[in-house]
């Protein structure tokens, strides 16, 4: 009876959009991986393939820039250096902050 009682929650909510952003140099299978992603989420993602000078680790205010001017919550960045290659990172953001 108890259960009963309680509001439900909300079964559907909307789909969170995916943002692709390409980073300073990305080799090709990052592009593919990018371009698979942005396809499997094809009507709630938008796809950046221009390089961009974007880390989220060091700055995270162009990622929520882009998120809260795109109105999208999560985030893929592709990037390749001698340190750290073949480097994809997946983020969320809630509120306008990255988490």
């Amino acid at each position: 009876r108890i259960l009963e009682s309680r509001d439900e929650s909300t079964v559907f909510e909307g789909a969170k959009g995916l943002m692709c952003i390409r980073g300073t140099k990305s080799t090709d299978e990052l592009r593919s991986v990018l371009r698979d992603l942005s396809i499997l989420t094809k009507p709630h993602s938008k796809t950046f393939m221009r390089r961009n000078l974007i880390r989220p680790f060091e700055d995270a205010e162009p990622v929520e820039f882009l998120s809260q001017k795109n109105g999208t919550g999560l985030f893929a960045v592709a990037s390749h250096s001698k340190k750290r290659p073949f480097n994809l990172v997946f983020g969320r953001c809630f509120g306008g902050r990255l988490l």
